[in-house]
């Protein structure tokens, strides 16, 4: 098993050896040689398997050709040729999500692949213009498979509803490896960033110019890629849900409750640096329904609150207006950063309060039943944070929106637990030209 995992670790690294720690193409290269061993791996268990259940020689041929692109693209990356190895990998998934797209037709939803594609070009490809023509590339074979469904233009395989059905299953399994994988890809990228955060965040104070320019970069490029993995994992929750496999759905839901933890983080990071350099992000004046934010934000956070069992009781005073007028989006990354403080320092088998009312201002308290807070002076500093997990920027961040809102923010602590309020002046409305819809966070 040794010699198995040194091999393999040498395939990934293959072309990556040459470049420094610090280069956004190390990752990126190691990245596309993960992605192709992966589909070596997922034709090696699940292939044969999907031979067996048609007995159709196409199938076959297939995996048997797959290997080709993917042991050139392994060299092509061996001699520096960084570019066109991505390309030959993101070529090769194309062309065989269109090719048993078409051999197995609506069977395997192998338009399911798509987003996939449109995320995975976001992280091989720096330049604009390939990004462009890759997610042009995605958009054709979504088109063309959904026309090949209706006219036939490439026959697909005649199977029975039986076979239909263990095909439509082998291929969510595949295409799922394939998301775990990637994300696997993202979320090592993610360490690796927080790793080099925090050793900038050492540098001397004349070296900070070049610190706030890489984490901005990178917090940037990470977002945009996150939002790609939420677009398939919201994909993948509408076909889980017919199903009602507790296996798939606990999957997925880990899956997009680690990725809201990364996206709030990288969102704390990119404030922070925006704050550091001095750009203004001007209030924006939304009317929206203020119990959907609530109330959405929180069900994305009790998915995470529920494997510590912490329940999360919501209040909503009656004298609160149903829409408001202020800055959604600040009032968003205040609330949720307060809840993950939240639930990150209470213990388990507990409970965390969130009130919401109307006097005039709008008022929300978040209270968790933890040790409380030793020096409540200091909380607010960038880096303050006590805890090992956690950059400490959460909570500096609370403290510049709440001011950008021309709020405040208290907070009372004692060993019976934590307080923040935050009260935010705010317009009520009561015919709105606008409502924010409600929608699936992030």
């Amino acid at each position: 098993m040794t010699k198995l995992t040194t091999w393999r670790q040498s395939l990934v690294n293959l072309g990556s050896n040459t470049l420094n720690d610090n280069d956004p193409q190390k990752r990126v290269v190691r990245g596309v040689n993960l992605i192709a061993l992966s589909i070596i791996a997922v034709d090696v268990i699940i292939g044969p398997f999907a031979y067996f259940i048609s007995h159709n020689p196409r199938i076959l041929a297939g995996i048997l050709v797959k290997p080709i692109p993917v042991v050139l693209a392994l060299l092509l990356n061996q001699r520096g040729r960084y570019t066109a190895a991505s390309l030959v990998v993101y070529g090769l998934i194309s062309l065989a999500t269109l090719y048993y797209g078409c051999l197995f037709g609506r069977s395997i939803n192998a338009v399911l692949m798509v987003p996939y594609l449109m995320a995975i070009s976001l992280f091989m490809f720096n330049k604009w213009p390939l990004r462009l023509v890759s997610g042009g590339v995605a958009v054709f074979i979504l088109v063309f498979l959904e026309l090949n469904a209706q006219h036939q233009y490439i026959g697909s395989i005649d199977a029975t509803a039986a076979q239909a059905t263990l095909t439509k299953w082998v291929a969510y399994v595949a295409i799922l490896c394939l998301i775990i994988a990637t994300y696997h890809l993202y979320s090592k990228n993610y360490r690796v960033l927080l790793n080099q955060t925090r050793e900038y965040a050492r540098q001397k104070e004349s070296e900070s110019e070049n610190k706030d320019k890489f984490i901005s970069n990178a917090s940037h490029e990470m977002r945009v890629s996150f939002k790609s993995i939420f677009a398939i994992i919201n994909i993948l929750k509408k076909r889980v849900e017919p199903i009602h496999s507790t296996e798939l759905e606990t999957i997925v839901n880990d899956l997009q409750t680690s990725c809201d933890i990364s996206q709030n983080i990288i969102d704390n990071i990119l404030e922070y640096e925006k704050i550091q350099v001095g750009i203004n992000t001007p209030n924006r004046k939304n009317c929206f329904d203020v119990r959907i934010v609530f109330g959405n934000t929180t069900e994305v956070y009790r998915y995470l609150a529920s494997e510590k069992n912490i329940r999360i009781n919501s209040r909503f005073d009656k004298s609160l207006p149903r829409h408001i007028v202020t800055d959604d989006i600040k009032i968003r990354h205040i609330y949720t950063n307060l809840l993950h403080n939240a639930i990150k320092f209470s213990p388990n088998d507990s409970e965390i309060t969130v009130s919401v009312k109307n006097s005039p201002d709008l008022v929300f308290m978040v209270q968790d039943c933890g040790e409380g807070i030793a020096d409540p002076t200091r909380i607010f500093e960038a880096f303050a944070s006590t805890n090992p997990d956690g950059l400490g920027l959460g909570l500096y961040i609370v403290k510049e929106h709440v001011q950008a809102l021309h709020g405040q923010i208290e907070v009372t602590s004692g060993k019976e637990g934590t307080m923040f309020t935050v009260g935010i002046p705010l317009s009520a409305v009561n015919q709105p030209a606008a409502i924010l819809q409600k929608e699936t966070l992030p």
